[in-house]
């Protein structure tokens, strides 16, 4: 293990990575013991690599860095981090933010919510390519209950324009930033994602998963 380190003033800013071999790994967090997940990066290709920018309208709203200081509060759920076998059409989940649940309307049905609060998810190709934020807001319920403002915690996965949809097998990284009247807070720390629809698919007896190890599936 090569550990480097380096201080940054608060900002945002690109992690442009060379040198690391094809197939080797690197991870960017913030220092401490674990410290914090920006850039998880387990599967590396030969080459210079950056994160790919998604840009949007307003600009506020695009990505503006993958390297954010001080690193975002928003989180994920435990079950929704470094899960490595996500299907289309299920849910991944954040903890929810007071400041943008101050922002329901109590009872109200969807068109009376707010347009411009809720959370955004990035999820992003650690070696570049693939780079997507799905807005998730007040007003749209995404197919899920109307259980109050924690139901703007959840996203459907790919429950959006096919162009944009994440695709099958690829190691990357989703990450969550609260967002209050279009104003975004800094992205909070990465998880692993993967969807993988034939892992997923896996129902044989014996089958265990453990975050953060590797499958062991037996046939029976």
């Amino acid at each position: 293990m090569n550990q480097q380190f380096t201080c940054l003033p608060d900002g945002k800013f690109r992690l442009v990575m060379g040198g690391v071999p094809a197939g080797g790994s690197y991870m960017l967090r913030t220092s401490g013991n674990p410290g914090t997940r920006i850039i998880d990066n387990i599967t590396t290709v030969a080459g210079t690599t950056s994160v790919t920018p998604y840009n949007t309208t307003p600009a506020a709203l695009s990505s503006n860095g993958a390297v954010q200081v001080p690193v975002g509060p928003n989180d994920l759920l435990f079950t929704s981090c470094d899960k490595p076998f996500w299907v289309s059409g299920e849910y991944v989940v954040c903890n929810e933010d007071p400041d943008v649940a101050a922002e329901w309307v109590p009872n109200g049905p969807s068109n009376v919510q707010p347009t411009t609060t809720g959370y955004d998810f990035w999820f992003y190709n650690p070696n570049g390519g693939y780079s997507y934020i799905r807005q998730r807001r007040h007003n749209v319920s995404d197919n899920f209950a109307n259980i109050g403002s924690a139901r703007t915690c959840h996203m459907k996965v790919n429950n959006w324009a096919t162009a944009n949809h994440i695709p099958d097998g690829v190691k990357l990284n989703v990450r969550v930033r609260a967002v209050v009247n279009n104003v975004p807070a800094n992205w909070g720390p990465a998880c692993r994602f993967v969807r993988d629809e034939a892992l997923a698919a896996c129902r044989l007896r014996n089958c265990s998963m453990c975050r953060g190890s590797h499958s062991s599936i037996a046939v029976v």
